[in-house]
């Protein structure tokens, strides 16, 4: 897939490089700055993800307890339903 990208023109920049999805054998890349692949992130129940939001703050609550809490519950989440889906 190319890239619509052309460093040599005015205000190129290069593309935020992603990360691997952290679900479980999940094999797609997570854009950066996103916890997780959007088919995963879907897979989410709303309160779960309500709370990965809250503990966020924009930032400013990256790394605290809460967050770390919140983002680990929405990915065990997805793991089991990936893991119950047949």
């Amino acid at each position: 897939m190319a890239s619509s990208f052309r460093q040599d023109e005015p205000g190129g920049q290069a593309p935020a490089p992603g990360h691997p999805c952290p679900v479980r054998r999940c094999p797609r890349q997570a854009r950066a700055g996103q916890l997780m692949c959007g088919p995963c992130w879907a897979l989410v129940p709303r309160p779960v993800r309500g709370a990965v939001w809250a503990a966020w703050r924009d930032g400013a609550g990256a790394g605290t307890r809460a967050h770390t809490a919140a983002i680990t519950r929405a990915i065990a989440t997805v793991d089991a339903r990936r893991q119950d889906a047949p």
